[in-house]
């Protein structure tokens, strides 16, 4: 390359980032020797050249990238000293020219040479030398020293990601321990004496502006370190809180230096909002610190006392708290410090009575200023439910004073939620009694905190809920301020979720019967409520007057789910009695059944009123369902007078939600639950009048003479509601004898309905996708409810129905255009994935022999899977594997039929064949962390090529067939073969057994492909080590015969474990 070259070059890379689209695209197209370089004796001299001489920042952003593709892609081809070359030239091309180019090459930059960093970590045993350069930044001047915080940054995040570098997890795994225990320390080390130098104002030559920076970098490095996965436990892209920091023994003399806290008080406490909250995020790790770290009680208690009196020291001065985000830390901060310490050592600590009052305040104002601070209560709820949960194990002469504290930071609380409720009142998308996550999450830390000063919280609640409740009441009788209104049943309803959930935390363990009288008093109040509300009910519309009410209803229904999880049961307790003596005492429900009696009247006064809005009508529906497949209370409804009834007066006439078109989801949900007290054995004789309304609706559909009127939009919407509601019945079917009953209802005079609805309706995701899951469920052999009698040819029947839904359906599809991208899903993957359920259920349901088909020349079989291959093989796979429900659905149907039907798949034609092996080998390879996944691909293999073993001695036709595909294509089985061993030696794989399987198979049918992957391997290590895998190898097949028999299996199985331990410890 000459000057000339460079400056066409300079132009095209400076089109390519900042151009026209065409000459964008006309650039790359031209530059592509460099973005994806292919020989690497030309482009690695090429990119330095260009770097070297070109001050073009697009250029050196292209150079930079053309190394990195080579790492990315090729880095296992470059010999040891290249790749210490092309370390040492990064190293120095920083120091040299690093402050010279643009930010965005240097980014990439730093990024290219910590990657590299990673990835030449094991071919050189000194470590540290790496450091060292690195380290020489820090020492010059203040830009080189952000440059070098930098770098070191950005190496303690990727080496604590594995998606940097492309390595796998175990090889990951095995350079971020090598890192952690020899440079890790080093490093933070580093970052704290810098952080020192800016403390003590040892950098007061400095600009203010380049103080702040090399601070931040400081900061940024110091963080990057705590937050390291040191054990190897933290998933990737968890947004969980992980809550201890496993920091390595080594360690211990950094914290137990006071400095070290103290350092980071006395920046925070001079820093501006955006550095103190990086310090305050310092903090946080620091004090999730585990506290076995340090050997002794002395020192661990040192080091706890001073990180509360840090805390003290800010929430008494408020120094910082000003700014949302620091808050936020503070909040993670304190949580942090009970999660790994306990109460007791808590209560031992200098300040305690302070900091508990402190505690207590600064929880109070954060809850007061809940709009500033939403995400940051859910934090400190937590640590105080952590407290009060903790006084049961404490023995100590300190008082701990929760129980003075407590209740107070309960009506702060409180007091919080009915500002909420004053200030959305129900007609704010943002309002948090919509936002079910985060209210759950709030609900489920209330009931220590409640339940610990039980009384004194009790008086709290009524204190506002009798006020509420006589102005909500007052207000039913004579409507007269609507907006008030939806306040009071906004505020209401938060008091009804926070009784709720208080009730349902009761503990056996820790009730009383005080406890249990203040349950009683406080569910008659709600009882009570829920009358009043329902009186709102217009006796002629059937609507709720107002529109706030939903909320209101969800809270009812909730605190009815928890008060039967606690009080609706058969046996007889102490408790019980307790309760129900209140509840009797104060004119309410007497026992458990009127309880019962309560909650189903309210669930079908819901059904009928709310028919518009389908939260409600979804939530009750949800209740039902707990109610009807509960054991305790499924028992109570069994014996109630009114379930007949309910059974036999279902449809649309009396619970009007059934006829709104945005509410079929629910309708399946509500036919589950009645079907299930149908198939009760009390109930069981009402089947055909049950099902009466569907078997009318039917029949009128089958009586239509002609498509065309089968098409019409009255037609297509009593279709929809009639698979919805079937599929609905169909999923609570769970016993031999109630499938028998059904499918005899069905077959044959109403079954051909469906085969109709495909013909009318191809076109129709909306009636499509509900079929297909409908005959989905039909088929679906779950606990072993499909068996029919010996002399039944019902199973056969049944397939065969299925089996012409399939090939109607995947006719129109194949033929079908190409949908829009924003509805491929709805309109053709979605379709596919339920024909592929359907398929891969009906094989695997035992329920049909399918040998019966080819001996009768019933086409059935063949035409199923011709419809369902044909349809889903044209897909891409990788663009199947973006969604992971299609791509489970695939395999599983896979390993079915490689299981089952060997000899069919094998029979294939050898581009479908190969279409099916690579597919299974590719999803093998990207999704072998997925336990079921990984066995179904090896299972299947281990199928197709075990069979093979088993019958190539007689050179059937089919094994002839076998050889023809693997001989036109040899790449099946030394792909999978190099996979195998590729997820064996370098990834940690709990699925030893299933891997091994189609391993041995794989080299008793191809031992020559099996001896050339063992060279290269061999091939592949460096100096002693390849000696050392040479000797493993011989060790694999040591008394391993040539077949597949248990025994034989059983030793190979026990010699690859053995193989893998060993050469596990010193390959690369």
């Amino acid at each position: 390359m000459n000057a000339q070259d460079l400056s066409v070059l300079e132009d095209l890379s400076a089109k390519m980032f900042g151009a026209s689209n065409v000459e964008r695209e006309h650039a790359t197209q031209a530059l592509k020797p460099f973005t994806e370089p292919q020989s690497l004796e030309t482009a690695l001299p090429q990119a330095r050249w260009i770097l070297d001489n070109s001050t073009s920042p697009y250029a050196q952003f292209l150079a930079v990238g053309c190394i990195t593709y080579i790492a990315d892609n090729k880095w296992n081809s470059l010999p040891v000293n290249a790749r210490s070359e092309i370390r040492t030239y990064l190293l120095s091309y920083l120091a040299n020219k690093g402050l010279k180019i643009s930010e965005f090459a240097l980014k990439a930059l730093i990024k290219l040479l910590c990657l590299i960093i990673k990835l030449s970590w094991f071919d050189s045993s000194d470590h540290s030398e790496v450091i060292k350069q690195l380290a020489q930044f820090l020492t010059a001047s203040a830009e080189y020293c952000c440059m070098g915080l930098r770098i070191l940054g950005h190496l303690v995040n990727d080496m604590n990601q594995r998606k940097a570098g492309g390595f796998t997890l175990a090889g990951h795994r095995k350079v971020a321990i090598s890192f952690r225990d020899t440079c890790l320390l080093e490093i933070f080390t580093l970052a704290l004496h810098t952080l020192t130098e800016i403390a003590s104002n040892h950098s007061n030559s400095l600009s203010a502006e380049m103080l702040d920076t090399v601070a931040n970098h400081s900061l940024t490095l110091a963080l990057e370190c705590l937050s390291f996965d040191f054990v190897g436990t933290a998933p990737e892209d968890s947004t969980t809180d992980a809550g201890t920091v496993h920091m390595p023994a080594s360690w211990c003399p950094v914290f137990q230096d006071q400095q070290t806290v103290q350092l980071f008080f006395t920046l925070y406490v001079s820093a501006q909002p955006a550095r103190a909250t990086q310090i305050m995020q310092c903090l946080v790790q620091i004090a999730s610190i585990r506290r076995s770290l340090f050997l002794s009680e002395e020192e661990r208690a040192k080091f706890l006392d001073r990180l509360i009196k840090v805390q003290h020291y800010i929430m008494n001065t408020q120094v910082g708290l000003n700014d949302k985000d620091t808050h936020h830390e503070m909040c993670r901060m304190l949580t942090r410090l009970k999660a790994n310490y306990q109460l007791s050592h808590i209560l031992a600590a200098e300040n305690y009575s302070e900091w508990i009052v402190l505690l207590m305040n600064f929880s109070c104002n954060t809850f007061k200023a809940w709009t500033w601070a939403p995400n940051s209560m859910h934090y400190l709820l937590a640590l105080w439910a952590r407290l009060a949960s903790s006084t049961a194990y404490v023995n100590s002469d300190v008082p701990d004073r929760l129980n003075e504290l407590t209740p107070k930071l309960f009506e702060a609380y409180l007091e919080s939620r009915l500002d909420a409720g004053r200030y959305y009142h129900g007609v704010s998308p943002e309002d948090p009694l919509d936002d079910w996550e985060r209210l759950m999450e709030q609900l489920e830390t209330l009931p220590p905190i409640g339940r610990f000063s039980y009384a004194k919280v009790y008086g709290v609640i009524i204190q506002y809920f009798d006020p509420l409740c006589t102005t909500f009441e007052n207000n039913t009788k004579n409507p007269s301020n609507i907006a008030q209104m939806s306040v009071v049943e906004a505020q209401l309803a938060w008091l009804v979720y926070i009784i709720g959930a208080i009730i349902g935390g009761r503990l056996v363990t820790s009730a009383t019967e005080e406890h249990d009288t203040i349950d009683g008093e406080l569910a008659y109040r709600v009882f009570r409520l829920m009358n009043c509300s329902d009186c709102r009910i217009h006796p002629e519309a059937g609507l709720v007057e107002v529109s706030s009410g939903h909320q209101l209803e969800g809270a009812f229904l909730f605190f009815m789910s928890q008060f039967r999880n606690m009080y609706v049961t058969e046996q007889a307790s102490s408790a019980l009695v307790r309760l129900y003596r209140t509840l009797t005492e104060r004119g309410s429900l007497t026992d458990h059944v009127a309880v019962m009696h309560f909650v189903v009247n309210k669930i079908l006064t819901n059904l009928r009123v709310w028919k518009k809005d389908s939260i409600v009508i979804s939530k009750t529906l949800k209740l039902f369902e707990e109610l009807a497949s509960g054991y305790g209370s499924s028992k109570l409804l069994a014996k109630m007078e009114r379930i007949p009834a309910i059974l036999e007066n279902h449809t649309v006439t009396h619970y009007p939600f059934l006829d709104d078109p945005t509410q079929v989801r629910n309708r399946t949900q509500y036919y589950m639950t009645l079907a299930r007290l149908l198939f009760m054995d009390s109930y069981v004789i009402h089947f055909e009048v049950f099902m009466a309304p569907f078997r009318q609706r039917i029949q009128t559909l089958l009586g239509i003479p002609s498509l065309e009127m089968f098409r019409r939009e009255e037609c297509k919407w009593v279709l929809l509601g009639l698979l919805r509601d079937l599929t609905g019945i169909v999923t609570s079917v769970n016993s031999r004898l109630i499938y028998c009953m059904l499918f005899d209802w069905l077959y044959p005079d109403l079954i051909s309905v469906f085969g109709r609805a495909v013909e009318a309706f191809p076109d129709i995701p909306a009636i499509t996708s509900p079929l297909l899951k409908f005959y989905s469920e039909l088929t679906c052999n779950k606990s072993g409810r499909i068996t029919f009698k010996s002399s039944s040819p019902n199973g056969i029947l049944l397939f065969r129905e299925a089996s012409k839904l399939l090939v109607l359906y995947a006719q129109w599809a194949r033929q079908a255009p190409e949908p829009d991208e924003k509805e491929i899903y709805t309109r053709k993957y979605r379709g596919m994935r339920l024909t592929m359920e359907i398929l891969s259920r009906c094989l695997a349901g035992n329920y049909v022999n399918f040998g019966v088909f080819a001996l009768y020349g019933d086409p059935a079989l063949n035409n199923a899977l011709d419809a369902v291959l044909g349809l889903v093989l044209n897909v891409d796979f990788n663009v199947m594997m973006q969604y992971p429900k299609m791509v489970t659905v695939y395999l599983t149907m896979l390993n079915v039929l490689c299981q089952n039907h060997t000899p069919t798949v094998i029979n294939f034609e050898t581009p479908v064949f190969v279409r099916i092996m690579m597919s299974m080998q590719e999803a093998l390879y990207k999704l072998f962390t997925e336990n079921i996944i990984c066995s179904q691909c090896c299972d299947a293999f281990d199928a197709i090529f075990s069979y093979v073993v088993e019958y190539n001695h007689k050179n059937t036709a089919i094994v002839q067939k076998f050889k023809l595909h693997t001989e036109t294509h040899p790449e099946i089985a030394t792909n999978l073969m190099e996979v195998l061993f590729k997820l064996l030696l370098f990834e940690d794989s709990s699925n030893l057994w299933a891997l091994g399987r189609p391993l041995l198979s794989l080299i008793v049918l191809f031992p020559s492909v099996f001896m050339t992957i063992k060279a290269r391997l061999i091939t592949n290590q460096i100096g002693e080590k390849q000696v050392k895998l040479a000797n493993a190898f011989e060790t694999l097949m040591v008394d391993v015969k040539d077949n597949v028999l248990s025994k034989n299996r059983d030793r190979f199985t026990q010699n690859l474990a053995l193989f893998i331990n060993e050469v596990k410890t010193f390959i690369i």
